[in-house]
């Protein structure tokens, strides 16, 4: 299904998720909110 290279997005209010499944800060994208 994936190749190599290959980027998934995830999204969540919780980066604690993301931190617990493995993740390092700085492999997580923190985008501007919206006004």
């Amino acid at each position: 299904w994936l190749a190599a290279g290959s980027k998934i997005i995830v999204t969540t209010r919780n980066k604690e998720v993301l931190l617990q499944h493995g993740l390092q800060e700085e492999e997580i994208y923190f985008p501007e909110g919206l006004n």
